[in-house]
């Protein structure tokens, strides 16, 4: 990851709270979840997995379960749930802000992804809907039919089917 990135992201969370403590969690919970979405590209590429549909949307997914999943407690599967949640704001938020961003750009593609990063946050640690705000779009999802447990799970499976063989321990 690009070090322009970091501090983008650092700085953007940092102009939208007062809170330091609240700017540096949503930072490195976004992070971390970037961190994990080019980590995906990274195992797609050298581990030569098979990817049905869109790449992004395929190591967005493997990104949101290996945060979840690999939370040691339930504090740090909220925090991993939050940020995923945060991340893909962010990417929502700055998507044509910044010279930072290639294929990650697409307007609509940012819809999708906000609304898949939410509803897979919320179907792998329900504990997220205590945030009102997290909550109402989720539930906005669900209410359009969209059954957002089941994606988390169909994509949990996936990863694992994936990533079994490279693992030194289950997911």
């Amino acid at each position: 990851m690009c070090t322009e990135l970091v501090v983008h992201i650092f700085t953007y969370f940092y102009s939208k709270s007062k809170d330091r403590n609240l700017a540096d969690k949503y930072s490195s919970g976004a992070l971390a979840f970037i961190f994990g979405h080019e980590l995906g590209h990274a195992l797609v590429d050298n581990l030569n997995l098979a990817v049905l549909g869109k790449e992004e949307d395929a190591v967005d997914a493997m990104s949101a379960v290996l945060l979840i999943e690999t939370s040691e407690t339930l504090q740090e599967r909220l925090e991993s749930a939050e940020g995923i949640v945060v991340a893909g704001a962010y990417l929502y938020d700055v998507a044509y802000d910044t010279p930072l961003y290639d294929v990650h750009a697409v307007r609509s593609m940012t819809d999708v992804r906000l609304a898949n990063l939410v509803c897979w946050a919320g179907g792998g640690e329900p504990n997220i809907l205590n945030d009102d705000t997290i909550a109402a779009f989720y539930n906005t999802m669900v209410s359009s039919g969209r059954d957002c447990r089941s994606e988390y799970n169909q994509q949990k499976e996936s990863v694992v089917k994936l990533l079994s063989p490279y693992l030194k321990k289950p997911l």
